[in-house]
Parts: C-alpha cells; sequence; structure tokens
C-alpha cells in the first residue's frame, strides 16, 4: 500500500492480476490466455547424477575416492 502512495505502482495484486490487467490494457476481450517458453529438459542420468551430488553434500558427507579414481588435470572431458 506505501507503493501506491509513493506511485511506484498502480496497483496490488499478484501474477494473475497482472496478466488480466495487462490484457485489458491490450484490448484483449474475454479470458487472457499465457504462454509460457518450454524449458530444456535435462537427460535424465544427468538429473540424477546431480541431484545425488546435491544430496551427497547437503549432507555434509564429503568423497573419499581411491586415488586411481580420482581424474588427473588434463584428462577431463569437455562440458562435463
Amino acid at each position: 500500500e506505501e507503493a501506491i502512495d509513493l506511485g511506484l505502482v498502480d496497483r496490488l495484486g499478484n501474477l494473475e492480476d497482472a496478466i488480466t490487467w495487462a490484457g485489458e490494457l491490450g484490448g484483449i476481450e474475454g479470458e487472457v490466455e499465457t504462454v509460457y517458453p518450454e524449458q530444456d529438459r535435462m537427460p535424465m542420468l544427468r538429473y540424477l547424477l546431480e541431484s545425488a551430488v546435491q544430496l551427497w553434500t547437503e549432507s555434509g558427507m564429503r568423497p573419499r575416492l581411491a586415488p586411481e579414481a580420482r581424474l588427473h588435470r588434463g584428462f577431463e572431458r569437455p562440458g562435463y
């Protein structure tokens, strides 16, 4: 309400209110249909691995890999 008093906003409301009002201002009659861009989907294996790593790090566990299992500099694959 303070934002209205300061002239920062015209109305208070939520996203649906804003979409409806924008439709009215744009001369759209009836219900306004919103269109959202399609989200890129991550490959399933990568999603599962990243989720597992996130849960692992959030739990405070630290990885202990055998020395031969670690990547050596110069052997990393680009994009991974």
